[in-house]
């Protein structure tokens, strides 16, 4: 019966340790950045996909108006070549952080989110040293080893502590990359913004030419306004997907450094990141 008692033990305190205030933050955040590299590749195939439509609506209205058919067309910006390999590491980096952060409270294994701090912080390093730009102190060194000091003793806030130690760590390598991340995508974001606004445009003309055939009676030319209608709003809720990326980055930024204030202070800018993580993912399937 005795050697049932510590496995029984740190079962009970780590139930003790996922419930308290803090560490349910703690959790709720890392599940919402885990998702954050996600939610930009999705960002990324349905703008991209819409940019297309955008040049392909283009080359139909060269058609209809008596042109050769282009089905070769091809937005002038291409998001997924022109991203690169950095910036996808650096999601991918925030996103094991994510990870590391919820299973350290749920598991009371904190090397994982020791690991992907010092990842996290390399990452950012490595692209700051190739732009020439200065790397802060801390950032691209990896974080002190606390297992040592907590292992047998994950529990309770004690042990919340210890893992809040790692975020504060943390912090200024997640603002770096943040940063990096919104002025890479931005540029790009904007481009294919531009490129999707063309829609509508596109389309008018199209509509305006079969118009003008007297043999489409008024039924067929309502339908298609209709559809036509739907589709440009359709378009203007998804170009507004990337464009929104840089404003999640920063909500991201702001709820990690609000889990270093005590529970429930910086509860609301928590809120918002998960909330505007869930509104992202939704735009997305609303439009796919």
């Amino acid at each position: 019966m005795k050697r049932s008692v510590l496995p029984l033990a740190i079962v009970i305190s780590l139930g003790a340790c996922a419930a308290l205030p803090k560490a349910e933050d703690i959790k709720k955040f890392g599940a919402a950045t885990e998702d954050v590299g996600a939610a930009f590749s999705a960002g990324i195939g349905t703008t991209r996909t819409l940019a297309i439509a955008s040049v392909r609506e283009r080359a139909a209205e060269d058609y209809v108006r008596g042109g050769s058919p282009d089905f070769r067309a091809k937005p002038e910006v291409d998001l997924a070549g022109d991203i690169g390999a950095g910036p996808r590491q650096l999601l991918g980096a925030i996103a094991v952080y994510g990870k590391g952060l919820a299973i350290a409270v749920d598991t009371g294994v904190i090397a994982n989110l020791e690991s992907a701090s010092a990842n996290l912080g390399a990452s950012v390093g490595a692209l700051l040293g190739a732009a020439g730009g200065p790397v802060g102190s801390k950032i691209g060194k990896p974080v002190g080893n606390i297992f040592a000091r907590v292992l047998g003793r994950a529990a309770g806030q004690e042990y919340i502590d210890n893992v809040l130690g790692i975020v504060r760590e943390t912090h200024p390598a997640l603002v770096e990359a943040a940063d990096l991340l919104s002025q890479d995508i931005s540029k790009f974001a904007i481009q294919l913004k531009i490129e999707c606004a063309k829609f509508p445009g596109y389309r008018r003309n199209t509509l305006q030419t079969i118009q003008q055939d007297r043999r489409i009676d008024r039924l067929r030319l309502w339908e298609t306004y209709r559809s036509s209608a739907s589709e440009i709003d359709e378009m203007t809720r998804a170009c507004s997907v990337l464009t929104r990326f840089p404003a999640l980055l920063a909500k991201m930024v702001k709820a990690h450094e609000a889990l270093l204030k005590p529970a429930p202070n910086g509860r609301a800018a928590l809120d918002d990141f998960v909330g505007t993580i869930d509104d992202f993912a939704a735009l997305i399937k609303a439009v796919k």
